[in-house]
C-alpha cells in the first residue's frame, strides 16, 4: 500500500513538474515581411513591444534583447549587424548603414 501511496505522489509530482515547465515557453515568433532596421525602433513602439521582445534577428545575426533596456539594446544589435555585414563586404556594410537592413524576425514573451 506504502508503495502505491508513494508511486501515486511521484506520478502527481512530475506531471505537475511538466505543466510548469509547458507554461514557462511563452514565447512567440513574429515574422515581418518589409521590416528595415531604420523603422525597428518605431515598429516596435507601435506594435506596444518595448517590454515584450526577447530576440531581434537578421539574416545570420541574433541578438537577446533585454526587457528593461529595449532602446538601448535594438541600437547595439543594429551597429553590431552593420559591423557584421562590413566584415563581410564592406560596400554591403555601407549600405546597410545608410539604407537599413532587413528584419527577418522578432521573438516575444507572450505571458
Amino acid at each position: 500500500m506504502k508503495k502505491i501511496i508513494i508511486l501515486a505522489l511521484v506520478f502527481c509530482f512530475i506531471t505537475h513538474t511538466y505543466q510548469a515547465m509547458e507554461t514557462e515557453n511563452c514565447t512567440k515568433e513574429l515574422t515581418i515581411e518589409n521590416l528595415n532596421s531604420k523603422n525597428l525602433l518605431a515598429y516596435i513602439k507601435e506594435k506596444d513591444l518595448l517590454g515584450k521582445v526577447s530576440q531581434i534577428c537578421s539574416q545570420d545575426f541574433c541578438k537577446t534583447i533585454s526587457w528593461n533596456n529595449v532602446e538601448h539594446d535594438v541600437k547595439e544589435f543594429i551597429k553590431q549587424n552593420v559591423n557584421y555585414i562590413k566584415s563581410k563586404s564592406e560596400e554591403l556594410g555601407i549600405s546597410a548603414d545608410l539604407k537599413g537592413f532587413r528584419i527577418e524576425k522578432i521573438i516575444t514573451r507572450d505571458c
